[in-house]
């Protein structure tokens, strides 16, 4: 079989189902089996079979992209509408499981789903660069019991709205409500779901989002925290320095780093969200805005005074803790250390999201985070 990997910590072995022959016969052996059938796929897929030691099929099991929306699994994880839509593609549907009637026995499925589960983040990493965090999948309570799921460690979370998915992007309803079941995949599960900082190795599966990180109200709290601070630009001021800073300062809630990341942070803002942040119109047609240059950027970060920033925000964020989502709530404060770095700290210190402020008069962007100063604002100028 081509392109396939196996997995070593079972006496069952795994592999990924890539050859058409081989996805043919995995069709197959859906439709003479499964009281579902085969299925068109939707998303990121995986396709795997489970075989013994003489290589023969024993169980198969489909992975499609996860429910665009679903509120019990969504509350579990504790995802707002822009979260989900960035880290969608982190959760994986186990849409299809099913072993062949020929092999079935004792014990024989859950040790196949065991070893499926347990192969899935290498194979899925191996063809698409990331790994999920978290699987979800359904049952019908008037067919089965969920004894699988339970033998497997997934967790109940409630019964579905009585809708099936139609290919990709559509619902329709069935009046046959599922069992919804998640399972994470690591420990590292919530973090890779919900933290500001994205992990390195979850990049592959960012999907930018449009929505920002605060309501309106947020955001002009937030203009108006940074609006007092002086702006030592000498010339160039057509883009208000509190724009700039404002777009940063949003960004970093994001989980970007670095100016570049913010530049196209601000670029891809839709309209009425540059006009929130004050973005200069353009002269052709004043109902649209732009948004401000690298240079812009790179011009404002090197004048303003970092200390004032970090304090700025620091009394921002402690005035409108009881406000903000559920998400960003936890993820502390910004802290500006003495090596020039404008972090984003958890409640315990830990930096979630740096930025280094370049000082007027370097050639270049310090490179790398630096540690945070623990818990304070303050730090030389």
């Amino acid at each position: 079989m081509d392109n396939s990997t196996r997995e070593k910590a079972s006496p069952l072995g795994v592999v990924a189902v890539e050859a058409d022959v081989d996805v043919a016969r995995f069709d197959a052996m859906l439709n003479a089996g499964h009281y579902l059938g085969a299925r068109q796929p939707s998303g990121h897929t995986l396709r795997q079979a489970v075989v013994d030691g003489d290589g023969a099929w024993v169980a198969v099991a489909l992975w499609c992209g996860g429910t665009y929306r679903l509120d019990p699994r969504d509350g579990h994880i504790g995802w707002d509408a822009r979260k989900r839509e960035e880290r969608g593609a982190l959760v994986t549907q186990l849409a299809r499981f099913m072993v062949d009637g020929r092999r079935r026995g004792p014990n024989v499925a859950s040790q196949a789903l065991g070893a499926a589960l347990r192969a899935l983040p290498a194979q899925f990493r191996a063809k698409y660069g990331y790994a999920p965090a978290l699987a979800e999948s359904f049952s019908d309570p008037e067919l089965h019991a969920g004894t699988l799921y339970l033998a497997t460690n997934w967790t109940k979370l409630g019964l579905s709205k009585g809708f099936s998915r139609d290919y990709a992007d559509y619902y329709v309803p069935n009046a046959r409500p599922k069992a919804l079941w998640v399972r994470p995949l690591r420990d590292d599960w919530r973090a890779s779901l919900c933290a500001t900082a994205l992990p390195d190795g979850d990049a592959a599966a960012l999907r930018p989002s449009r929505e920002l990180p605060l309501d309106d109200a947020g955001v002009e709290s937030l203009f108006g925290a940074l609006m007092g601070l002086r702006d030592r630009r000498r010339s160039n001021r057509s883009v208000p320095q509190v724009s700039v800073l404002c777009a940063v300062a949003l960004a970093m809630l994001c989980g970007h780093s670095s100016v570049s990341e913010f530049v196209r942070f601000a670029q891809g803002l839709t309209q009425e969200q540059k006009k929130l942040l004050g973005f200069p119109r353009l002269k052709r047609n004043r109902e649209l805005c732009r948004a401000p240059s690298r240079k812009t950027f790179d011009t404002v970060l090197s004048n303003v005074s970092p200390s004032e920033l970090a304090g700025a925000l620091d009394r921002w964020y402690a005035k409108s803790l009881g406000d903000l989502p559920a998400t960003l709530a936890a993820d502390g404060k910004y802290v500006r250390d003495k090596a020039g770095t404008l972090n984003l700290c958890d409640p315990y210190g830990r930096t979630a999201s740096s930025t280094p402020i370049k000082k007027k008069g370097r050639s270049r962007w310090s490179r790398g985070p630096r540690p945070a100063s623990s818990g304070s604002s303050t730090a030389a100028p």
